[in-house]
């Protein structure tokens, strides 16, 4: 760690601190075939984010091949051209073409969630856009009323001649946050269109004097008189040349139903009768003692004989074979209850004795040490890894990963949830990046587990997530793990909120600086860590309305880094580059990934740009005196590495005395604080060669807008 800072305008030479053997050095250099460096013309400001957050020297006017998605060849020395903190918010109102056809693309788009249709809705809203057409010739209309704090977002349907009708609703705070979403309403009709008339129900076709037939059962002959009774038939003659009737009593959700004749005195006999439920079927009624009433009544079985609807003798028949059916049915059911007794003491007879061999098993697990996750891990890197030498740096790399997390108390859950990740990692049989790959981030993070303040941000403008990727190593380093093993298994991530991360394809290869095990040079970017920078990016440009798409492209002349920002139909964002991102986003990410806030410091005179009202996690600075108040409560507090935004260009870090600008800011992690010596030690994501060690005062100074 370099403990001095070079005066104003002084040239920092940039050390290679790899820990690699010389002749190892060498031949990553040649492999890596790196391009010689040449001299700057004139000094480069941090303008316009499209370069790296580092000083030296290097050709920063370049145009540079293409070979393997950011395909540069990384000068050794890297040059400082921006820090990729923007210290204004952007103003979420106006959207650019764009922006406003994605933001009406998704709007449109059925598979859009009912939250996003609701945010692009207000974007539209505040665009003056109040109508929307779809493809399909669909007319929406657009409203939005602030209620207090809330904006009441509502979407109609235009239809001709109809009212609109509301199709959803939405409730949206003061930062654009969705709280309510409401479905759908009925459309509403108008006033001159007519009701529809609801056609009255047919009953079935009556098909003859079925009801005569000997062939029918009581039941079939009740059953055919409600449908006579349903058709308007309810009196009828029959082939005796008497007369029938029918008669049919409503009581609850069930009919009761009955066929009489009269006698040769004119009065009513009863002859079949029996209940229907709701659902068509027959059943006997009951006596007062709930006993079931035969379906022929006393009458009928005394004078059966005299009608042509009744015939004793086939209905007798029927039930003797119904009766021998039964019988039939009872002793094949005792068969079948026997044999299956018979087969339940055999299962019964095995499981016991399989019980029997499990608690064998289990007692012999028990005498068994469990392999822990640990050893898991280094089971699979010593299946996984051909070189003995890949082998010894992970296992020792594992080992300062326990040390470090054990001496920062992290909790043994933590360490075996991290080894857990890592192995998950390695042992994927199919996933997004090929082995090759996944063994490389496997390598790459498991070193910067060991020692997170070699997370550096490389040749790209993300020193505003890798502060923050440090951080999580350091304190959370499981979901750290999480975030590399499942973006390079799943080709995607999923936030702990629900929202889907995704990633184009290409994004994920490793590019030319990340494609290496060993860092190229100084503040050389790893694979580890340029996964954990795409999804951190891209968990805040995605978010917003319309999303937005963080990815690598080509380096050139204009975007030197090739960093791209688009839109889900791959137009530009503005010009098209990564611009950075502001303190409250970094703040954003991290409390969403951790929930831990207040641990990104920045001078007083940011707090109305950075909105510090409406942002978690944002401390503001007055004086040196309260800076280094901060630093020893948060190291007392155990919540060291603190975030603080400083000026790039300040003597602490580059002495380069250029004019003011908005484009210099750059955030670093201090990891320790000396109280004895008011002293800070800062990690800086430019390279291990400008990690410090800075008295409080020149550090609250380089907080502050000072050129």
């Amino acid at each position: 760690m370099a403990n001095e800072v070079a005066n104003a305008g002084d040239k920092q030479p940039v050390q290679d601190v790899d820990n690699t053997a010389s002749d190892a050095k060498a031949k990553l250099t040649a492999e890596a075939n790196l391009a010689s460096p040449k001299t700057v013309a004139g000094t480069q400001s941090c303008q316009g984010h499209e370069g790296m957050c580092h000083p030296g020297k290097g050709d920063n006017n370049a145009v540079i091949s293409n070979d393997q998605i950011i395909n540069f060849s990384p000068p050794e020395k890297l040059v400082h051209d921006t820090a990729g903190i923007k210290v204004k918010e952007e103003d979420p109102g106006k959207l650019e073409p764009n922006a406003l056809k994605n933001t009406k693309d998704l709007f449109l788009n059925p598979a859009t969630s009912p939250e996003d249709r609701v945010r692009a809705a207000q974007a539209l809203v505040r665009n003056g856009i109040t109508e929307v057409q779809g493809a399909d010739g669909k007319n929406y209309q657009l409203n939005s009323v602030k209620e207090g704090e809330r904006e009441q977002i509502s979407v109609s349907t235009l239809r001709a001649g109809e009212a609109p009708a509301v199709e959803l609703r939405g409730s949206l705070n003061a930062q654009g946050e969705v709280l309510e979403v409401g479905g759908a309403e009925q459309p509403k009709k108008s006033e001159t269109e007519a009701a529809p008339v609801k056609e009255p129900e047919q009953p079935p076709p009556y098909s003859g004097k079925a009801i005569f037939n000997p062939a029918l059962s009581n039941e079939e002959k009740l059953l055919e008189a409600d449908r006579m009774y349903k058709g308007g038939e309810k009196r009828f003659l029959g082939p005796d040349g008497k007369s029938y009737e029918t008669s049919e009593t409503q009581v609850g959700d069930r009919k009761v139903i009955s066929i009489f004749t009269r006698d040769e005195n004119g009065a009513a006999r009863p002859l079949l009768r029996g209940i229907i439920d709701k659902s068509g079927a027959m059943a006997n009624q009951q006596d007062d003692r709930f006993k079931a009433v035969d379906y022929e009544s006393d009458y009928a079985k005394k004078h059966g004989k005299e009608t042509a609807l009744l015939n004793r003798e086939a209905e007798l028949k029927r039930r003797e074979e119904a009766e021998r059916r039964r019988q039939e049915e009872e002793a094949e059911k005792q068969k079948q209850e026997a044999q299956r007794k018979e087969l339940e003491e055999a299962a019964k007879l095995k499981q016991q004795q399989e019980e029997a061999e499990r608690k064998r098993k289990e007692e012999e697990e028990r005498n068994k040490k469990p392999e822990t996750a640990e050893e898991q891990l280094l089971k699979t890197a010593d299946e996984k890894f051909k070189s003995e030498t890949d082998k010894s740096e992970f296992k020792n790399d594992m080992d300062d990963f326990q040390n470090r997390a054990r001496a920062r108390n992290l909790p043994q859950q933590e360490i075996d949830n991290t080894y857990k990740q890592v192995n998950r990692l390695l042992q994927e049989s199919s996933a997004a990046v090929p082995e090759e790959h996944r063994q490389l981030a496997a390598k790459t993070l498991m070193h910067q587990l060991a020692v997170p303040n070699i997370t550096d941000q490389g040749y790209h403008n993300t020193c505003n997530v890798t502060t923050l990727a440090e951080r999580t190593l350091t304190r959370q380093p499981a979901i750290a793990a999480e975030i590399v093993a499942t973006s390079a298994i799943q080709g995607s991530w999923t936030a702990k909120d629900g929202k889907e991360i995704k990633f184009k394809a290409q994004d994920l290869v490793p590019g030319s600086e990340e494609k290496f095990q060993h860092r190229i040079s100084d503040g050389s970017r790893t694979y580890a860590t340029q996964l954990l920078n795409l999804a951190m990016v891209n968990d805040s440009l995605q978010r917003k309305m319309p999303p937005q798409y963080y990815g690598y492209g080509s380096p050139s002349a204009t975007n030197k880094t090739g960093e791209t920002v688009t839109y889900a139909d791959g137009s530009p964002v503005g010009d098209g580059g990564y611009h950075g991102i502001s303190l409250s986003e970094i703040s954003d990410i991290g409390k969403r990934l951790t929930g831990e806030t207040d641990y990104i410091i920045e001078s007083n005179e940011f707090a109305p740009l950075l909105k510090l009202g409406n942002s978690d996690g944002l401390i503001p600075v007055a004086t040196k005196e309260e800076l280094g108040e901060t630093l020893k409560r948060m190291k007392a507090e155990n919540r060291l590495p603190a975030i603080v935004m400083v000026d790039s260009n300040d003597k602490l870090f580059s002495g380069s005395g250029l004019a003011a600008n908005q484009d210099k800011w750059h955030v670093v992690s201090v990891t320790d604080f000396d109280e004895s010596k008011q002293q800070a030690a800062i990690s800086n994501q430019w390279g291990p060669s400008f990690d410090i060690k800075a008295d409080i005062k020149d550090l609250y100074r380089s907080t502050r807008d000072n050129l």
